[in-house]
């Protein structure tokens, strides 16, 4: 049986993400989506210079996509309480607590 490929996404355009971007491209079972940010304009820059598919001008418009499997929370310090808010508004995704925050899509 031929396994399903886990897309992923970034939330946000951190430099933090180029850490991640070369495992997600190495791993035979990951695909790099999508990413967003709070400026549709920065998304798409972004994601024309990491060779991304698709973005998004704001977070929730990127959790609304059901093709994404994995989100990295890639957002400042002070923004790590932000994944919750996340959770409320799709209940689909669980947060995984620690640096770098996860959400998958269950």
């Amino acid at each position: 049986m031929k396994k399903r490929k886990l897309n992923w996404a970034l939330l946000s355009t951190a430099r933090i993400n180029e850490r991640l971007m070369p495992a997600i491209r190495e791993s035979k079972n990951s695909h790099l989506l999508a990413v967003a940010s709070r400026n549709f304009i920065n998304a798409k820059n972004y994601a024309k210079k990491h060779n991304i598919e698709r973005f998004y001008g704001s977070y929730e418009d990127l959790l609304e996509d059901k093709d994404i499997d994995v989100v990295y929370i890639s957002l400042p310090n002070h923004l790590h309480r932000y994944p919750e808010t996340l959770e409320a508004f799709d209940p689909h995704y669980q947060n995984t607590d620690g640096p770098g925050h996860l959400l998958t899509q269950y």
